[in-house]
């Protein structure tokens, strides 16, 4: 199913950036974001996923070798959020 909606999500709204829950309820968004990574090796495109936890240090780097791009703690600080928006869109 996660094949089907971001192949459809990717041609529709071509998505820019996608926030991920760590906790979710179907899979984690380790999972999902492995997924998605895969899904996206054909297409030749990166999306920049956010981690949203709430938790620092060794969750960072989970998050970052699960294929995330940026780890926010929560609750999200605004000036983290538009930093971490800015980083990804120049890219």
């Amino acid at each position: 199913m996660i094949s089907s909606l971001w192949t459809a999500s990717l041609a529709v709204v071509g998505l820019r950036m996608l926030l991920l829950d760590k906790q979710m309820p179907v899979m984690d968004g380790y999972e999902a974001t492995r997924k998605i990574r895969e899904i996206e090796k054909p297409y030749g495109v990166h999306v920049p996923i956010f981690a949203l936890t709430g938790n620092t240090g060794e969750e960072a780097k989970i998050s970052i070798e699960a294929g995330m791009d940026h780890h926010l703690v929560k609750p999200i600080n605004k000036e983290a959020l538009l930093e971490a928006i800015y980083i990804h869109a120049k890219e």
